[in-house]
């Protein structure tokens, strides 16, 4: 697993083997790998659901950022 996050106090991010949290100040990282998609292929739309593991926790704001890089590094 190489998904990664950084609360809002941390100058480093780190490896995360768990269920990251969203929102109040966090980033996190998530890579997809071995998507299906062929090389040069045109997404010209795509879809992220996320699902609360506390269902008594108000919406996160969110601003979601995605990278276009055949090796993301």
């Amino acid at each position: 697993m190489d998904d990664v996050a950084q609360g809002p106090a941390q100058s480093k991010v780190a490896l995360t083997n768990q269920s990251p949290t969203l929102g109040d100040g966090f980033n996190v990282g998530l890579r997809f790998h071995k998507l299906g998609l062929p090389a040069k292929a045109d997404v010209s739309i795509a879809c992220i659901q996320f699902m609360a593991s506390d269902p008594d926790v108000d919406f996160p704001s969110l601003q979601i950022f995605a990278v276009d890089s055949p090796n993301a590094e």
